[in-house]
């Protein structure tokens, strides 16, 4: 590759020198695998891949790597124009201009690489080679094509590259998988197809390591799109999108947004049994919502649109309930509406009292007829029902308040606590509830903590006021009594507890008495005095401590 000097063009030569005007120094710079990836690309396109694997052949020895498409043949003065096309078929289909891909890809071989690089078809072959060009007085290395014509006519085009080395196959093996053909090693066993479009899973063939993959979404899938592969998704699965149009001739790796941009182009018309198929293979992403409002990352929408398609058949549909018969919707809330966020919290604390037997998924699944999580909560009781304590729950409230007003007066806030209500049914998953109103100015309660919310009312689940169960009310009622220094989780309430189980250690002796208190109350309601023979001198409103005579125990 090393001519000098241009010879003039004449057609009664059988040798001639065809001029280029690229020169040397032009400012692209292909990679190995995207040189290798273009000259594969123009036998594809001009074979087909309904016949690739019959009448494609490679070859590696020596140093050489020989490409070679049977039945192939055209004019090298395609080779010259930038944007002409040899290809007839038609649009969408195998979509390529031969001569300005095939051009820089020679450049970058010869100039970056040190291939050296020979084509023949039918009665010519041509080597690319340097020659000079002089531009305004200045002599610029220019690329070239060196034409012979020959006396006999060969019905395949073959494509040789010299200095082919031992580190060059790698690059070539991820190529020649790089494009979509029923033979490709990558590609498993078929689950749907179209004229446009293909879904495989994913064969055990380890994918080449330079194989097209997307940078922030890797995994053993592959997107193909254009017949190309250029991106990875985490599940072993192959989407293909065939007529899938793309400006970047670069045929750069796809983000992430353009992986799913794909995948939903690909189910959007996919059959009930393949939309089952796929659905089985994405379980993770059930119950997926987009987490913000322009959300490019989302398998929201695709899931849904596969549901919706399986929802078309009745036949799959009842199938596909009776293999999963226990998937519970959840319609994604606003986050201001405070009462039905507070249900579906009580909705899953009950889901999770139940164990392993429900799952949750998204509100798409409503047109496979399944219920929503607070229907199925609702009809088995798992709701708390909010009511006044009856005259037996009664003396059992006071107690607790008694307790609190000794033991932990700071929870008081004017002179009063506050209301306790009861919970029914007694299987409801929460023991307590508290209804809690922001504060928009904190007060400083409870060792120095700012009190954080007022608490209106507590309830107790019903269950909890039977002898025997003082100190699990006792907890609960104090638990839901620091509400009023935070939520669940958060440090102050955490705190707050901290103090007052502290406090609970410290002062047995008064826990102890209130218990025996608790304990006697269906007692003193049916009549009798057991008091007499506990040592504990008259009616529970007489007790007292000694040197404390304000008719709560010391502490």
């Amino acid at each position: 590759m090393g001519e000098k000097k241009a010879m003039p063009v004449s057609a009664s030569t059988s040798s001639f020198l065809v001029a280029l005007n690229l020169v040397r120094e032009y400012p692209v710079k292909w990679s190995r695998y995207s040189v290798l990836r273009d000259f594969v690309q123009n036998f594809y396109d001009a074979v087909g891949r309904e016949e690739w694997s019959r009448r494609f052949h490679h070859d590696v020895s020596e140093g050489k790597l020989t490409m070679r498409a049977d039945g192939v043949g055209f004019s090298h003065q395609w080779l010259v124009p930038i944007g002409a096309s040899t290809k007839r078929a038609a649009p969408g289909r195998y979509a390529g201009h031969f001569g300005e891909g095939f051009k820089i890809a020679c450049l970058c071989a010869a100039r970056d690489h040190r291939w050296n690089i020979s084509m023949s078809s039918q009665d010519w072959q041509l080597d690319v080679v340097w020659s000079n060009l002089e531009v305004d007085g200045t002599v610029l290395c220019s690329l070239a094509y060196r034409v012979r014509t020959a006396s006999t006519m060969d019905p395949a085009t073959t494509l040789t590259l010299t200095g082919f080395g031992p580190g060059d196959e790698e690059p070539l093996e991820a190529v020649l998988q790089s494009f979509y053909y029923a033979e490709n090693p990558l590609l498993g066993p078929l689950i749907w197809e179209s004229r446009s479009v293909a879904i495989h899973e994913r064969s055990k063939v380890p994918k080449p390591r330079k194989l097209p993959s997307t940078s922030e979404y890797g995994g053993e899938g592959i997107i193909f799109a254009g017949y190309q592969a250029r991106g990875s998704l985490p599940h072993p699965l192959v989407f293909c999108v065939h007529d899938h149009l793309s400006a970047d001739r670069e045929r750069r790796n796809f983000h992430r947004m353009d992986v799913m941009d794909v995948i939903r182009q690909a189910v959007t018309s996919i059959t009930p049994v393949a939309a089952a198929a796929l659905l089985r293979r994405l379980k993770v992403h059930w119950l997926e919502y987009p987490k913000k409002r322009y959300d490019f990352y989302t398998w929201h929408h695709i899931i849904g649109d596969l549901v919706k398609a399986l929802s078309r058949s009745s036949r799959e549909s009842t199938k596909w309930r009776k293999e999963y018969p226990h998937l519970l919707v959840t319609p994604r809330i606003d986050r201001t509406d405070i009462p039905r966020i507070n249900r579906r919290r009580e909705a899953r604390a009950w889901l999770r009292s139940r164990g392993g037997k429900y799952r949750l998924v998204q509100k798409a699944f409503t047109h496979l007829g399944y219920p929503t999580l607070e229907e199925v909560c609702d009809r088995d009781g798992g709701f708390s029902e909010i009511r006044d304590a009856n005259a037996r729950e009664t003396p059992f409230i006071e107690i607790l308040a008694d307790a609190v007003k000794a033991m932990f007066p700071e929870l008081e806030r004017g002179s009063r606590l506050p209301p306790c209500k009861v919970i029914d049914p007694p299987c409801s998953v929460w023991q307590g509830v508290a209804n809690c109103i922001p504060r928009k100015e904190g007060i400083v309660g409870l060792e120095g903590m700012r009190l954080r919310s007022e608490v209106t009312w507590v309830a107790l689940q019903s269950d909890l006021f039977t002898p025997g169960k003082f100190g699990e009310a006792l907890g609960t009622y104090l638990h839901e009594l620091a509400h009023q220094f935070g939520g669940d989780g958060s440090a102050s309430f955490s705190r707050a507890l901290t103090y007052v189980l502290e406090r609970s250690v410290q002062r047995s002796a008064a826990v102890s008495l209130f218990s025996r208190r608790w304990d006697e109350v269906e007692s003193w309601s049916s009549g009798s005095n057991p008091r007499e023979a506990s040592g504990l001198p008259g009616p529970p409103e007489k007790i007292h401590a000694e040197g404390n005579p304000g008719g709560v125990p010391s502490c």
